[in-house]
């Protein structure tokens, strides 16, 4: 059967349709179907530029991973829910995933980091940066309320959560990510792990509150049983951060409709005029499409 692209919304894409227009359109239209070997080499390129991870971005999700991967180690009873552990298991993920990079940079599909792919860097100065950023990350954990909450809990407390995870709101698909989810005395707590540079950026209280509404409607919980809780970690947070908020959910149903609508409007348009703009910007991984 032919696959069928299917349009969905998630708070990341949102971001791309505000801050570009030509990125939106290589990333959901151009990069659909350069999996295929016999797709065109425009589509191929854009599928693999779109699979590009900043390292940043990529040791965020080993440091969530990490956290999730000891929680079932400590319930098999194979390790104890300690920095040791946790630091065991970034290690082994990060090189996987060094170990996975392909030799050719046109890979579609294929694990890869922007910094590798344009040239900004080894394999060995990656990697340590890496694993300087994780363990960070691990050691900011390991001080806050948090960690302490989840080592005290019961497995069965925790929701296994396979990220990201979609579910509808009308006929609209929508994908969230919540890193944990557990039950408690107090209610349902969604916690959500942010880099310290995330708190000025503004984002993290929409990326909380898209849990909230995945949360109510997936676990028939009502909103004010619901505890939200953004930790922050890294350099700027050393000894971490708790906040406990996010966006008013009904001005995100708002905006979810709205831009949508804009979304839908724009794909039905001559979406390619911007994917052909001489806009440049020089920042996000699909800038091979500007320079040459």
């Amino acid at each position: 059967m032919e696959p069928v692209r299917e349009f969905s919304w998630s708070w990341s894409r949102h971001r791309c349709f505000n801050s570009c227009k030509k990125a939106y359109s290589l990333r959901y239209s151009t990069a659909w179907k350069g999996w295929d070997r016999f797709s065109d080499e425009q589509a191929r390129l854009a599928y693999s530029l779109k699979n590009l991870r900043t390292v940043d971005a990529w040791t965020v999700n080993v440091f969530r991973d990490s956290v999730r991967k000891t929680l079932m180690d400590v319930h098999s009873g194979r390790t104890h829910f300690n920095a040791t552990s946790m630091k065991r298991n970034a290690v082994r993920r990060l090189k996987q995933d060094m170990n996975s990079i392909p030799s050719s940079s046109m890979d579609p599909g294929k694990f890869n980091l922007d910094e590798i792919f344009y040239g900004n860097g080894n394999h060995d100065e990656i990697f340590d940066r890496a694993l300087e950023k994780v363990f960070m990350d691990i050691s900011c954990f390991f001080r806050s309320r948090i960690s302490e909450i989840a080592a005290k809990l019961p497995y069965s407390s925790f929701k296994d959560l396979k990220n990201p995870i979609s579910f509808f709101i009308g006929e609209l698909k929508v994908w969230v990510s919540p890193d944990l989810v557990f039950t408690d005395e107090d209610g349902l707590n969604l916690v959500g792990f942010f880099r310290g540079d995330d708190l000025l950026d503004g984002e993290w209280p929409s990326v909380m509150g898209m849990n909230v509404i995945y949360a109510c409607r997936r676990f028939s919980v009502p909103e004010e049983r619901i505890i939200p809780m953004n930790v922050f970690t890294g350099n700027a947070f050393p000894d971490s951060l708790c906040a406990y908020s996010y966006r008013n959910t009904g001005e995100l149903l708002g905006i979810i409709g709205q831009s949508s609508r804009e979304m839908r409007e724009f794909e039905a348009r001559a979406a390619e005029e911007h994917a052909t703009s001489t806009d440049k910007c020089g920042n996000c991984e699909f800038r091979r499409f500007c320079h040459g």
